[in-house]
């Protein structure tokens, strides 16, 4: 599913000839009206993604990945869009362990270690249950070449690594950042609900949707109202 979502479907909808891709999960639900349409208001502005939530994906499924990632660009000699927005320094044990090693390296010659990366990415995500996007973007030889890169590698089958982290990944090295939409006017849910209580997702207010009835019974239902916010950064 992650592999189709994120390269089969691409290719499918072209040879259709289609020229916007909107993903939306069976278990989503815009909660208020929308009165545009959102594929000419993604024209009209030259925009190339739209999404209504970002979170930071990461944990067991995330292995690998931001290493990857970053080897991907050094190997490939690319100057990333603005995915450096999204890179931490290495916590300071790392950092002093990579210290160490450079200094025994240096005395002993023969010595070789590796040396973690003095940066980290932060697995800052499109939340793609709803995800509208240009396909000419995903068909650009570079962007190409990534995600058959990431395909080639396997992670969807080994770890797990998710279609919106290779494509968060892809946008936030390839896109320009004034291509990228987040709509906040309109209300929306997706919420992964087991015995009771919220366990992934949420519900997110819309700016044009103020004292949402939605959301009061959202938050009124469940006990746990949010497990991922809605980021404003």
């Amino acid at each position: 599913m992650l592999r189709f979502y994120a390269i089969t479907v691409i290719d499918l909808l072209d040879s259709l000839g289609y020229d916007w891709y909107l993903k939306m999960d069976d278990d989503s639900f815009i909660r208020s009206p929308i009165d545009y349409n959102l594929f000419e208001f993604m024209e009209e502005h030259d925009y190339e993604c739209g999404y209504r939530v970002d979170i930071k994906d990461g944990g067991a499924i995330a292995r690998g990945f931001g290493e990857a990632v970053l080897a991907y660009i050094k190997a490939e000699k690319l100057t990333p869009s603005f995915l450096r927005e999204r890179l931490q320094p290495t916590p300071l044990k790392v950092q002093f362990k990579n210290l160490v090693k450079a200094s025994l390296m240096h005395v002993f010659p023969d010595r070789r270690y590796g040396l973690h990366p003095a940066f980290e990415y932060d697995y800052w995500c499109y939340y793609s249950n709803f995800f509208l996007t240009k396909l000419s973007f995903w068909k650009r030889k570079d962007v190409r070449a990534f995600m058959n890169h990431f395909d080639r590698m396997g992670g969807w089958y080994k770890y797990r690594w998710t279609d919106l982290a290779v494509q968060s990944a892809a946008i936030q090295i390839f896109m320009q950042k004034d291509k990228v939409h987040k709509f906040t006017d309109w209300t929306y849910e997706h919420a992964t609900i087991v015995n009771g209580e919220v366990r992934c997702g949420g519900i997110y207010e819309g700016t044009n949707d103020r004292d949402s009835e939605a959301v009061k019974r959202f938050h009124a239902t469940y006990r746990r109202a949010e497990h991922f916010p809605d980021w404003t950064r």
